[in-house]
């Protein structure tokens, strides 16, 4: 006998456009996840590197602030300046009486043509450049005391980053630790009695950047810096 029970050859198109429903509901929300997750990513590979741009942009900025300083030192010797007539007066500090006329001072127009250098803001904790001949750097020269500039209170990614641009140090190092130390600022006398920056990897150097837990003396505005970074630049090695 022929049964009378029958069946749907397919399911009722309402509960079909449920189920389609229901699917692309999933799907969107699979779709809107993977593009947030993706978002936040990128945002903070973002501000990533947006911090290390501005740690290369303050490391090229220094390095090229002291190649000047250098350059215009040696020009300055070629036109006759001695040793100890180096002045870098600006507002009354500096004031080198060594210094007969304005040809021997970095910052004038007759002299070496360069303005007083401020760092941009943010690039350390405030603090000026500063000259000194207290330091002898070794290899370099002789063991007396060099003429060098400093800029101090520097954070170790950009301490870090000025020794890897200039190859003396590796990613994965450290910026090097010297002794605590006191410097004044030169104005036409070198310490006969300098400090020794023996610093292995920056031997010979003549720029570079090393940690110090004290820097004092006339070389820094504020109370001693404690626990601070410092680039140096050789501008004349004696």
């Amino acid at each position: 006998m022929k049964s009378s029970l029958s069946f749907p050859d397919s399911v009722p198109s309402h509960l079909s456009s449920q189920r389609g429903s229901g699917i692309f509901i999933i799907l969107i929300a699979i779709v809107l996840f993977a593009a947030l997750t993706y978002a936040v990513s990128r945002s903070s590979s973002g501000g990533k590197n947006l911090d290390h741009e501005k740690t290369i942009m303050a490391a090229t900025e220094i390095l090229d602030t002291g190649n000047r300083l250098a350059e215009t030192v040696s020009v300055l010797r070629l036109h006759g300046t001695g040793d100890a007539e180096f002045s870098f007066e600006y507002n009354s500090t500096y004031v080198n009486a060594g210094c007969l006329d304005e040809t021997c001072k970095i910052f004038s127009f007759d002299g070496g043509g360069l303005d007083w250098e401020t760092p941009t803001a943010g690039v350390n904790g405030g603090e000026d450049w500063a000259y000194t001949g207290d330091i002898a750097v070794e290899n370099l020269g002789t063991s007396a005391a060099d003429l060098v500039a400093i800029l101090p209170g520097l954070s170790e990614a950009v301490c870090h980053r000025i020794n890897v641009m200039l190859g003396i140090e590796a990613e994965v190092d450290t910026p090097p630790a010297m002794i605590a130390f006191s410097a004044s600022q030169f104005t036409g006398t070198y310490n006969a009695v300098p400090v020794d920056m023996n610093l292995a990897i920056l031997s010979s150097q003549k720029s570079g950047c090393f940690s110090t837990p004290s820097l004092t003396g006339t070389v820094v505005a504020s109370p001693p810096l404690t626990n601070t970074h410092v680039f140096y630049q050789v501008l004349r090695a004696r």
